[in-house]
C-alpha cells in the first residue's frame, strides 16, 4: 500500500512538473507570436519543471529497471514503445508544417535535420541546434539516459551504480568540449 501512495505522490509531482513547463512554453509562444508584455514571473518558474521531471525520471527508471524490466531488451522495448511513435508523429507533423509557405517563422529544417531529430541526435550539430520539434531536446537527454541505463543493465550486475558513474563521468570528462554530453543537467537523472 505504501508503494501505491508513494507513486501517487510522484505522479502528482510529475503532473506539476509537466504543467509548469506547458504554462511556461505557452506564455513564451504567445509572446513570440502575438507580442505582449514581459513574461509573468510566476510562469518563469516553469523552466525548473524540466529539472524536476528529470529527477523524477531518474527515480522511476531505476525503480522500473530494478523491479519490473530486469533485462536490457525489455527495458529498451518498453521505452521505445512509450516514446518513439508519438514523438515521430509530432516531429513529422511539425516538419510538414514548417514547409507550408508563410507559416514557418524560423529557418526550415531539411531532411538531414529531420533524421537527426527522429533519432534524438540533433545535438550533434552544436549548442544552438534543437530538434525539429523544439521541445524534443528534453527527450534527447532522456534517451541518452535510457541508452546508458540499458547498456549498464546488459553489461554489469551493478547496472544503476554503473549508469550513475557513466552519467557523472560524461559531465566531468570533457571540460566543456560538448555542450550536450557535459551538461550538468544530466546529474539530475542520477539525483533521482
Amino acid at each position: 500500500m505504501q508503494d501505491k501512495r508513494t507513486f501517487l505522490r510522484i505522479q502528482i509531482l510529475r503532473f506539476i512538473a509537466a504543467a509548469v513547463v506547458v504554462a511556461y512554453h505557452a506564455q513564451i509562444t504567445t509572446i513570440s507570436y502575438f507580442g505582449g508584455d514581459d513574461p509573468y514571473p510566476v510562469l518563469e518558474l516553469g523552466v525548473y519543471g524540466v529539472d524536476l521531471f528529470f529527477v523524477i525520471s531518474g527515480f522511476i527508471i531505476v525503480f522500473i529497471g530494478s523491479s519490473r524490466e530486469t533485462t536490457a531488451s525489455v527495458f529498451v522495448k518498453r521505452r521505445v514503445e512509450r516514446i518513439v511513435p508519438m514523438y515521430w508523429i509530432m516531429t513529422a507533423a511539425t516538419f510538414a508544417l514548417t514547409h507550408i509557405p508563410g507559416l514557418a517563422r524560423n529557418e526550415i529544417s531539411g531532411p538531414g535535420h529531420l533524421l537527426q531529430s527522429l533519432f534524438f541526435m540533433s545535438w550533434v550539430n552544436g549548442p544552438e541546434t534543437y530538434p525539429v520539434l523544439n521541445v524534443g531536446w528534453t527527450l534527447e537527454y532522456e534517451v541518452l539516459f535510457y541508452a546508458v541505463a540499458a547498456a549498464s543493465m546488459a553489461l554489469t550486475k551493478r547496472a544503476w551504480a554503473t549508469a550513475a558513474f557513466v552519467m557523472l563521468a560524461l559531465v566531468l570528462s570533457g571540460r566543456g568540449t560538448s555542450f550536450f554530453l557535459q551538461n550538468p543537467i544530466m546529474i539530475e537523472f542520477v539525483s533521482g
